[in-house]
């Protein structure tokens, strides 16, 4: 009996411990999960400046390569006339610079020629400026195109920093999943076999009463028996001695 109760204690301590262990492993993958949302986060925010450049740059290139603007945040084109297409390379400030310090200098040239200017000085400085712009707009372009790559690349680490957390999350909670399934059915095992000892111990008990109740029925009954037959024979002696 003694071992029955050792081994029914014993279950119910097992199953605190598969559920203490169970709830502590899904803890941790708790907080496996909240760290790896954390580590995205952090390298978004990190790549967030450089994607923010090349989308910025994006609506200028497509306005000069295509004659339409890209909105980044609706992903919508809009038509542009002639003049609003070229307005970002000319307020650009490569060009402006350039354009600028070369009209200034010859400015100066025209100012010291006075009326001796003619119309081929002039005509050369209408030339400088679209010179000028044919020169410059190639630099731009680049100049967009380089920003956009840069935005480009970020998009890429930051879709690959995702999805990689992504999965770390995903396997994390089968994990998690996977040692909640395996403590509930090591619970129900545990169980199962606790109660069956119980049962064990329980018709033991019985038939341990059962026995001992028969064995004193027994013990009983003999000893009636004798006293019984005691008394017949002392009853038959009486009788035997009054006849003489």
């Amino acid at each position: 009996m003694g071992k029955g109760i050792g081994a029914i204690a014993g279950g119910f301590a097992q199953d605190e411990g598969i559920k203490s262990g169970v709830r502590r492993g899904r803890e941790g993958y708790g907080t496996a999960i909240r760290e790896y949302k954390a580590g995205e986060e952090k390298g978004l925010g990190f790549l967030s400046p450089y994607m923010d450049v090349g989308q910025g740059a994006l609506s200028p290139l497509s306005a000069m390569l295509t004659g339409r603007s890209y909105d980044p945040e609706t992903g919508e084109f809009t038509e542009l006339s002639p003049e609003e297409r070229y307005a970002s390379f000319e307020k650009s400030p490569g060009y402006q610079f350039r354009f600028d310090e070369g009209m200034r200098g010859a400015q100066y040239g025209l100012n010291a020629l006075g009326s001796l200017a003619s119309g081929g000085a002039l005509k050369e400085l209408s030339q400088y400026g679209q010179g000028l712009a044919s020169s410059e707009y190639g630099n731009y372009i680049n100049n967009l195109q380089q920003l956009a790559g840069i935005g480009q690349t970020a998009s890429s680490q930051s879709a690959n920093i995702a999805t990689g957390t992504a999965g770390q999350i995903g396997q994390a909670q089968l994990g998690s999943a996977n040692l909640a399934m395996q403590g509930r059915i090591a619970r129900g095992q545990n169980q199962a076999s606790t109660f069956a000892t119980m049962g064990s111990a329980f018709d033991e008990q019985q038939e341990n009463s059962q026995r001992f109740i028969t064995d004193i029925m027994g013990s009983g009954g003999g000893g009636g028996a004798g006293m019984m037959g005691g008394m017949m024979s002392g009853a038959g002696g009486g009788s035997r001695s009054g006849s003489f």
